[in-house]
């Protein structure tokens, strides 16, 4: 709040202050686990363990992948397997060619 308002100092915009900024990067890069890198796209959730899963939409290199990440046994960490559109991948997964919208699924255990 500017000088002449009553409560002068105080900032009732939390997302104007980089608050919200910090949290969505914590909330999608560190808890969800979903983060660029030099050598690809990290996939690499850190969840409570009560969580089913999740479904995330991320555009990176202009390129648009469907995550799902399945967690059957109730882990909070720990990727078993992830398939790029069906076929087995290692993390991280490279870079893709534009096209269609690729379809990533992650599973925990």
């Amino acid at each position: 709040m500017g000088r002449d308002h009553t409560a002068f100092g105080r900032a009732r915009h939390p997302w104007l202050t980089g608050s919200a900024g910090w949290f969505y990067t914590a909330a999608t890069r560190w808890v969800l686990g979903i983060r660029s890198s030099f050598g690809g796209l990290v996939i690499d959730p850190c969840i409570p363990d009560q969580w089913p899963g999740f479904e995330v939409v991320r555009k990176w290199r202009g390129v648009t992948f469907h995550i799902t990440v399945k967690n059957p046994n109730g882990v909070q960490k720990g990727v078993r397997t992830i398939t790029l559109d069906g076929k087995l991948v290692e993390c991280p997964i490279p870079p893709q060619a534009p096209g269609p919208v690729h379809q990533i699924v992650a599973t925990l255990g």
